[in-house]
């Protein structure tokens, strides 16, 4: 007997809010400079937009932290190298392929083979993309399901989306807190 995997599809509005993590100008952070994703596995090689949800808000409302900024904090003592976010905003209709338990992940890896190894496979980001999704989202709960999984999504190492193809847009940067 067979099982039937079919991939969850979420439009761009059932996102979290969410911010883009960096050190850099925040011009780069803009839809138009999205670097192509290449490469399989259980990350892409190169490219895309890692985006991670707010955690925190300042009284007024701003973005002050993100899933990812804690993370950074708290592994890597000290970290500065993500001292600026930019308020990420998905565009209505954008197609996101969630993954929200191990049978998401088996869904998307059967969909989008990468064979890491003999015995591993991952995800072909590039297929992912081709075949019309905008992003990936890996959800909190997904996180714990896939971590210690086969497959596995090792180095997703919190909630995420991964942008593949520039259908958001940006807002304010502003310097995040601790």
């Amino acid at each position: 007997m067979s099982v039937h995997l079919t991939l969850s599809d979420l439009a761009g509005t059932e996102l979290p809010p969410l911010v883009y993590a960096h050190d850099h100008a925040p011009a780069l952070a803009a839809p138009e400079h999205l670097a192509p994703v290449y490469g399989g596995g259980r990350k892409p090689h190169f490219g895309g937009r890692w985006t991670s949800p707010v955690t925190r808000h300042t009284p007024d409302g701003t973005p002050s932290g993100s899933a990812w900024t804690d993370f950074s904090r708290a592994e890597m003592i000290g970290d500065q190298d993500y001292a600026l976010l930019t308020e990420i905003f998905p565009v209505p209709d954008a197609r996101v392929v969630a993954i929200d338990d191990l049978a998401d992940l088996r869904a998307l890896v059967a969909a989008h083979p990468y064979a890491i190894d003999p015995l591993t496979q991952g995800v072909d980001w590039p297929a992912v993309r081709d075949a019309g999704w905008d992003a990936v989202y890996l959800t909190a709960a997904g996180k714990a399901a896939t971590a210690y999984s086969t497959p596995d999504l090792y180095g997703w190492d919190v909630e995420t989306v991964l942008w593949l193809r520039p259908a958001y847009t940006t807002g304010r940067t502003v310097p995040a807190q601790n």
